[in-house]
């Protein structure tokens, strides 16, 4: 049966201390390889970060890149419209002031057809005649001034570089609207990076948890042990108060035994016999009453 130091002592292979020692060292080995566990995680939960932040730097400087761009283009389209919108209103100004002298020289040669209508007899006649091919030519010169459709395609021309620049205005304005949307998209790419950051975050601590769950079952199987090792303790002094009684009585029987020995061999006992040694009453009377009765008899 072990003994209290027995049970306490870490050196002996079998006894409850040993058994908690080892066990404890193996926990300890265990939250070692935890923990070393845990540094590699957050090491590359560290350069996923960095590397997510690389990446939302570069898409940041290529949207920037692309909207300097863009706005670039903008500035050399708008001056582009207003380049054409002023040589185009310059042409509508050079065909308007030719067309303004026609219309003034037909007017005056009419004037002078009239005059010779206004001639006397026949002359005034054959002038009016003469006014009416002036009159014609005249008109000639009305059916040249009805050449004044250029102004209409100048304003046709115009409008069409009107639609062109607001479809070019348009187009930008997509061009911003889809580097808008690039740039949400890398906003939503940083937040779900965010989101599998903390989600690595909430498994390493619920590694951390489950490694602290080891360490409080470690300690109560240790503790186990500890009370196991006190009850081995207390069942060992418990046994010996049981057997100092046994060897208490087993003396008691011994020293009796002595005494009677003693006794036994002391002179008193040699002397004689004693008064209880005679036989009662009764047997005494009826052994008296036969020898006085013999004599009789015979």
């Amino acid at each position: 049966m072990p003994t209290a130091s027995d049970i306490y002592d870490p050196a002996v292979p079998d006894s409850p201390a040993h058994s908690a020692s080892s066990h404890q060292h193996q926990h300890q080995q265990q939250q070692q390889q935890q923990q070393q566990q845990q540094q590699q995680q957050q090491q590359q939960q560290q350069q996923q970060q960095q590397q997510q932040k690389e990446q939302q730097q570069q898409q940041q400087q290529q949207q920037q890149q692309v909207q300097q761009q863009q706005r670039m283009e903008q500035q050399q389209q708008q001056q582009q419209q207003q380049q054409q919108q002023q040589e185009v209103q310059q042409r509508m100004e050079q065909q308007q002031q030719p067309q303004a002298v026609q219309q003034q020289q037909p007017q005056q040669e009419g004037g002078g057809g009239g005059g010779g209508c206004g001639g006397s007899g026949a002359g005034g006649g054959g002038g009016g005649v003469e006014g009416g091919s002036s009159g014609g030519g005249g008109g000639s010169g009305g059916s040249s001034g009805s050449r004044a459709p250029a102004p209409a395609a100048a304003a046709a021309a115009a409008a069409a570089a009107a639609a062109a620049a607001a479809a070019a205005a348009a187009a930008a304005e997509g061009a911003a609207a889809a580097a808008a949307a690039a740039t949400a998209a890398a906003a939503g790419a940083a937040a779900a990076a965010d989101g599998a950051a903390a989600a690595a975050a909430a498994a390493a601590a619920a590694v951390a948890a489950a490694a602290a769950g080891g360490a409080a079952a470690d300690g109560a199987a240790a503790a186990a042990a500890a009370a196991t090792a006190g009850s081995a303790a207390t069942a060992a002094a418990a046994g010996g108060a049981a057997a100092a009684p046994a060897a208490a009585t087993a003396a008691a029987a011994a020293a009796a035994a002595a005494t009677a020995a003693t006794s036994s061999a002391s002179p008193h006992h040699l002397s004689g016999p004693s008064l209880s040694s005679f036989p009662s009453y009764p047997t005494f009377q009826l052994c008296f009453n036969a020898f006085s009765i013999m004599p009789l008899i015979l």
